[in-house]
């Protein structure tokens, strides 16, 4: 296995639950969720073989990039709170309070990931 693989490997074990949870949170569905972080980490990979750029924020990156444009799973009225709750924010809102208030990011961090300022 050559070292740039080896290295990229060893940070997506570092960054998968963050990942899935972002994607699970994004659209209420676990095999949605897994699909979107498959997805955002053979993307990422590909960025990362040119860059060696952090992992954890290029992932998170593709998760948001991929979850895009997808309806988050419907909840009926014995599904979770938090999704009624969620779904009551705009996009942008819902994903910043995920990033800085779930997976614990910093406020740059969050901006870089969603491109918004």
């Amino acid at each position: 296995m050559n070292k740039t693989l080896t290295l990229f490997n060893q940070q997506v074990l570092q960054c998968q639950d963050d990942a899935y949870t972002l994607a699970w949170y994004l659209l209420g569905d676990e095999a949605e969720a897994e699909a979107v972080m498959q997805k955002a980490i053979e993307a990422a990979y590909r960025c990362f073989a040119l860059k060696l750029e952090n992992c954890h924020l290029l992932i998170l990156k593709q998760v948001v990039e991929h979850c895009r444009g997808r309806k988050p799973a419907a909840c009926g009225s014995n599904g979770p709170d938090i999704f009624h709750n969620l779904e009551l924010l705009t996009e942008s809102e819902r994903l910043a309070l995920i990033l800085i208030e779930f997976l614990r990011l910093g406020y740059s961090e969050a901006a870089r990931i969603t491109d918004i300022p």
